[in-house]
């Protein structure tokens, strides 16, 4: 018979690396509830929540605006507080991530800004980013949409756009490195600088749209397509917009290769804002040191005054005292 301590040893060994070997449980996530969903989030965040919501509200105005749609059916929204919560919600997603849609849940999963990739900005927009993908997708299938233009639609509502977008479309337009707009599909396959110009380009595309064809012509490709399940996109487009996808491409690139040549971009309005708050900054310090300087200028002249004070000046006689002999 083996010794009861024999026994015990490996069974208690045993019972450790079980117990090592089962995941933490993540703490419960708390939540709000609103009309148009609930948020989900982490401990000591609930002032993020709020916040949230009333972001949420104001993409779901601007998606009204934009395209004529609403929200058809309350939404979940999960602040992932840890990389694992943000795995277990959002599944496995490129390292440079921060927030993802999943259907057909149509639920919206954010990396918290207390993990440290991104600033409350970065969140804000990305936040708006995902709201609209939740609200086109409860109207049209995604899969039915093209990538590069789901994309720059939430990039319009969010309002994902910066000085240095238009230097990195411009650099690709003068290399020629311009990622065709079907490519855009295999977004989640790029590394993290093409996929950032596959954005670039996907925000851009479709503000082409909204300033090049009559206006609400989104809106009514995206009615068209309600109205008729069958078919495609481009299919859609074509019937609303009397282009082909092919044409509307080719007259996008081109209007591209031509606002973005750097004799261009140096001479348009863009760069005249960009340098104009530096210009009226270098101008405002150069007022105030001019006039700290002569300030100091008077200060002296001041101090120079004092120091001549009517007690200390030279006395000179004058013809009078001559006279009476005052002065001999």
């Amino acid at each position: 018979m083996m010794e009861p301590r024999r026994i015990i040893l490996p069974a208690l060994f045993f019972l450790l690396l079980l117990v090592w070997s089962v995941p933490t449980v993540a703490q419960p996530l708390d939540s709000l509830s609103y009309g148009w969903g609930t948020i989900y989030y982490g401990p000591d965040e609930q002032k993020l929540a709020k916040s949230s919501a009333e972001k949420i509200a104001l993409s779901l105005e601007r998606i009204h605006h934009l395209l004529g749609l609403e929200v058809k059916e309350p939404f979940p929204v999960v602040i992932a507080p840890s990389k694992e919560v943000y795995k277990k919600y959002a599944g496995n997603l490129p390292e440079w991530s921060a927030g993802a849609t999943t259907y057909p849940l149509g639920r919206i999963v954010l990396k918290s800004p207390s993990l440290g990739r991104s600033s409350i900005w970065d969140y804000d927009a990305t936040l708006q980013h995902e709201v609209a993908h939740v609200i086109i997708g409860q109207h049209i299938n995604p899969n039915r949409l093209p990538r590069w233009l789901n994309e720059g639609l939430a990039m319009s509502v969010a309002d994902q756009h910066t000085m240095r977008d238009m230097y990195t479309l411009a650099q690709a337009a003068l290399r020629d490195n311009l990622i065709p707009l079907d490519q855009i599909e295999q977004m989640l396959s790029f590394h993290s600088q093409r996929a950032l110009l596959a954005y670039i380009q996907s925000h851009d595309a479709v503000r082409f749209i909204q300033q090049e064809f009559p206006k609400n012509t989104l809106a009514r490709v995206f009615d068209f397509m309600q109205e008729n399940p069958e078919l495609s996109w481009s299919r859609s487009f074509e019937k609303i917009a009397g282009v082909s996808q092919f044409y509307f491409e080719w007259h996008w690139q081109k209007k591209v290769k031509q606002s973005y040549n750097w004799l261009t971009v140096l001479s348009s309005d863009t760069l005249f804002w960009l340098i104009f708050p530096v210009l009226a900054i270098l101008a405002y310090l150069a007022i105030r040191w001019r006039n700290r300087k002569k300030m100091k200028r008077w200060q002296q002249e001041e101090e120079e005054r004092d120091s001549k004070s009517d007690w200390d000046f030279e006395y000179l006689p004058d013809e009078d005292d001559k006279w009476r002999g005052d002065i001999h």
